[in-house]
């Protein structure tokens, strides 16, 4: 029988009693690169590309792109603070 060493006694202790896992940064990274693809099919329906707008020419479509942007962004804060089992 062959016996195990202290590190993956170590390991498989620390397994046994840790029981989640805190992956919000990744979740958060996840939902982030959802929000932009989301935002990037919005401009790409209303015919538009991500670009300076200078002020008072901006039509509605971009607004309400950017507004959705937002949204989905803020939503995303609760993936990066909750643990992940």
């Amino acid at each position: 029988m062959k016996l195990l060493s202290l590190s993956t006694i170590a390991v498989l202790l620390l397994a046994s009693v840790v029981t989640k896992a805190q992956a919000g940064p990744i979740s958060y990274q996840t939902c982030q690169s959802h929000c932009a693809t989301a935002a990037t099919a919005c401009y790409t329906t209303a015919y538009l590309a991500f670009a300076v707008v200078l002020p008072g020419t901006v039509s509605d479509p971009i607004l309400a792109c950017n507004i959705v942007l937002g949204a989905c962004n803020k939503a995303c804060t609760v993936a990066l603070l909750a643990p992940t089992p």
